[in-house]
C-alpha cells in the first residue's frame, strides 16, 4: 500500500490514520478488501509496528475496518457510518460571531427567552391531553433517544447492546448518583 506522508506537525500515526481512512471513504480501499498486515505495512513505509497497530486499532474502533482472527484486517462497509467533515466544523467554530443566546448552566437569559412561544407550545401540549407530559419518565433517560443511541452504536461501532444498558442524564453529578444506586456491594466497576 502506497502512503504519501505529508510533512506537517501531526503525529505520525495520525497522518497514517487519516490517509487510510480517506482511502476507505473515497472507495480506494473497497468493502471486504484485506489491508496489508501490520508487519508488512510497517516495513513498506518504514515505521514501527506499534505505530501501525495504533492506526489499525483506531480504524477498527471507529468502524472503518474489522479484524478476522488469524486472517488480518478488512475494510468494513461504510455506508452506515456518519462521517463528519472536521475541516468544515472547525471553520464554522472559528467563523462564529458574538454569542446571541447563552445556554450555559449558569442561568436563563431572561431577556431573550421566548416566553410567548413557550406558552403556546405548553398550551398545545396540555390541550392534546397528552398524559406523557405529566409522567415522571424513566430515570435512565428518554427511551426513544436511548433506542437511537443503541442503533447508532450497532451500526457505526459494531457494539451490540440493549437500550436498558444506556443511561442519559442532564448532568455528570446526577449521572453518578444514578450509577451509584445501580451498583451493589458485589458489583465491580471502574471509571
Amino acid at each position: 500500500m502506497y502512503l504519501n506522508l505529508p510533512k506537517n506537525k501531526k503525529f505520525l500515526y495520525d497522518k497514517i490514520y487519516e490517509i487510510i481512512k480517506n482511502k476507505i471513504i473515497k472507495g480506494e480501499i473497497k468493502e471486504g478488501e484485506r489491508l496489508p498486515s501490520i508487519r508488512n505495512l510497517s516495513k513498506d513505509i518504514n515505521v514501527s509496528i506499534n505505530t501501525i497497530k495504533k492506526v489499525y486499532y483506531k480504524l477498527e474502533e471507529e468502524g472503518y475496518i474489522y479484524v478476522k482472527d488469524k486472517s488480518g484486517f478488512y475494510c468494513r462497509k461504510i455506508d452506515d457510518l456518519i462521517i463528519l467533515d472536521k475541516k468544515n466544523i472547525e471553520e464554522k467554530i472559528e467563523s462564529s460571531q458574538e454569542i446571541k443566546y447563552d445556554f450555559s448552566i449558569s442561568g436563563v437569559d431572561y431577556e431573550n427567552f421566548p416566553y410567548k412561544i413557550m406558552q403556546k407550545y405548553m398550551r398545545e401540549s396540555i390541550n392534546k391531553n397528552d398524559i406523557k407530559i405529566l409522567d415522571k419518565g424513566s430515570y435512565k433517560g428518554y427511551e426513544p433517544l436511548r433506542n437511537a443511541i443503541k442503533i447508532y452504536l450497532k451500526n457505526s461501532r459494531n457494539i451490540k447492546t440493549n437500550s436498558r444498558n444506556i443511561i442519559i442524564s442532564s448532568s455528570t453529578e446526577h449521572l453518578f448518583s444514578i450509577i451509584k444506586k445501580l451498583l451493589t456491594d458485589q458489583t465491580l466497576f471502574c471509571f
